[in-house]
């Protein structure tokens, strides 16, 4: 009878380790993914932010050679 129950608690416990060791590799996977698309996401805000300053700055050269 002890014996059994030894084996089903090792059971068990294997069982929950397995389940625990799936579900943290899954949440470090998911944090990876959204570090990824949040950096993805800064690089594209950045981009357009110097591309609009680079059009505004040409505009406004454009502008005072037209003006002169």
């Amino acid at each position: 009878m002890a014996d059994n129950q030894k084996m089903d608690e090792s059971k068990v416990n294997d069982e929950v380790f397995r389940f625990s060791f799936s579900t943290s590799r899954g949440i470090a996977f998911g944090a990876l993914a959204e570090s990824i698309s949040l950096s993805m996401l800064n690089n594209s805000a950045n981009h357009y932010a110097s591309q609009s300053m680079g059009s505004s700055a040409m505009a406004a050269t454009c502008a005072k050679i037209l003006a002169s």
